[in-house]
């Protein structure tokens, strides 16, 4: 029997081969091309999700530095207040009046202020932090100098005590006539708090929101390793118009909430005398 004949028999002839043949290389190359496209697109929306990023990043990184730039401007602009400058001046000379006294505190503003840390303090940063502390983190916290002790149980254990008289021209009168502007300053640019700083002792004798940091001394009280004392201690070394910035940090006095930093020096003629400084939102 020939080979056509053998064929035939079993339903293959030339034809049929080259049909079978055919079809096989059509859906080889159909498949070679789906893959190929399948490729090319997942390639085109690869190169468009980073292309979409890319301007994301752009985009945001401008809005940081406008952001920066902003606060930059503000920072400036309210430093350069003459009222602010001779309420500083004030402070300044609170400070050292208030030093000199020897009635500063007594053994029952010290268990006080004991009572406020151990109590109100820890029950709210226990609360808003999520974390527990024990008795040595909280001892660390309390402050140890006479004038950082009377200005918080003064200001935050129980701000009815305050009052003019109390301070005779100096401190509280300063005090009382910044908190307003500072507290508008505050709330028209959503700062989370704002400060002044004395130079001498890098002392804290302004603070809206009144917090654990509040009297302390930023160069060695409790809160001197933070990247607040960071940025008020380079700043004081800054030129006029320099805003320094810290980047973000948990911050224990603000229960220890992310905080960031902008300070800027303060001059009074060619003399700085103290840093103006704020918490960013």
């Amino acid at each position: 029997m020939t080979t056509d004949s053998q064929n035939q028999r079993f339903g293959l002839t030339i034809g049929t081969k080259l049909a079978a043949i055919s079809i096989v290389i059509s859906m080889a190359a159909v498949s070679i091309a789906a893959v190929l496209a399948g490729y090319s697109s997942n390639e085109a929306l690869k190169r468009a999700a980073f292309e979409r990023l890319t301007a994301v990043r752009e985009l945001k990184a401008q809005q940081i530095e406008g952001y920066f730039y902003q606060v930059e401007n503000q920072l400036n602009f309210i430093a350069e207040n003459a009222s602010l400058k001779e309420h500083l001046q004030q402070l300044r000379r609170g400070v050292v009046y208030l030093k000199t006294s020897s009635e500063l505190i007594t053994s029952q503003s010290q268990e006080k202020l004991t009572k406020y840390y151990f109590e109100d303090f820890l029950k709210r940063y226990e609360t808003d932090s999520g974390s527990t502390a024990n008795e040595t983190q909280i001892d660390e916290l309390l402050p140890e100098d006479p004038l950082a002790i009377f200005l918080q149980n003064q200001y935050i254990v129980d701000p009815r005590l305050v009052n003019e008289a109390q301070f005779e021209t100096y401190f509280g009168t300063a005090f009382s006539k910044l908190d307003q502007p500072l507290s508008e300053f505050q709330n028209r640019f959503g700062f989370y708090d704002v400060f002044l700083i004395e130079p001498d002792d890098g002392r804290i004798v302004y603070s809206v929101e009144r917090e654990i940091d509040f009297g302390t001394s930023l160069f060695d009280g409790p809160h001197s390793n933070t990247n607040l004392a960071r940025a008020v201690t380079t700043a004081m070394a800054a030129s006029p118009g320099q805003v320094i910035f810290a980047d973000f940090e948990p911050y224990v006095p603000s229960f220890d909430a992310p905080a960031a930093f902008a300070a800027l020096p303060v001059y009074d003629g060619p003399n700085p005398i103290g840093v103006l400084a704020v918490q960013l939102p």
